[in-house]
């Protein structure tokens, strides 16, 4: 596929098959996020594959934070529990960590984790792979960190991988003349 093909055809997938991904596909996703540019070389991600009974907390542990919640604070937060119900359909949850760094890297560490997310989605889809970049789960990213043993690291996102049981028409995007800015 066509870098332009995987980037026309690349959604968010919400719905996936009750089919295993090939430890190959996911190496490949892994290795293109690996690949990835980032501020001064810092390389600052770590990623963690969680399959099978191992990914069900996660999720598990969303709609436990959202269930403690007062109503109002639900209604603000309902996308997070639609969302833990597209992460117990994937069959591959891949969570993404920001390592410690050095004071005044955070920016340029999430931009570069950002653009290492994309590489990944971008090569789900080429792989034939749906894919949903999970940022929801910043409700429980501390408590995460530390059940999964890396209290010092800073979890960031989390990207769902499986084969899609859906296939959604684009979202709308904004013109080309609404988003390119000229000097005032």
């Amino acid at each position: 596929m066509e870098l332009s093909q995987a980037i026309a055809e690349r959604r968010s997938i919400r719905k996936y098959k009750n089919t295993p991904v090939e430890p190959e596909k996911i190496a490949a996703i892994i290795e293109a996020a690996r690949l990835c540019q980032s501020g001064t070389n810092t390389q600052p991600w770590r990623f963690m594959i969680l399959t099978g009974c191992q990914k069900e907390f996660v999720p598990d542990l969303m709609e436990d934070h959202y269930n403690s919640l007062d109503e109002e604070h639900r209604a603000a937060s309902r996308s997070s529990l639609i969302t833990a119900q597209a992460m117990h359909q994937a069959p591959v949850l891949i969570l993404v960590f920001r390592v410690p760094a050095a004071e005044g890297k955070y920016v340029s560490d999430v931009v570069s984790i950002g653009a290492a997310i994309e590489h990944m989605c971008l090569t789900a889809t080429d792989l034939g792979l749906g894919s949903l970049w999970i940022r929801q789960t910043r409700f429980i990213e501390d408590q995460l960190s530390v059940l999964l043993g890396y209290p010092d690291y800073q979890m960031i996102s989390a990207v769902a991988i499986g084969y899609a049981d859906e296939a959604p028409a684009p979202r709308p995007r904004k013109s080309t003349e609404e988003i390119v800015i000229k000097p005032r």
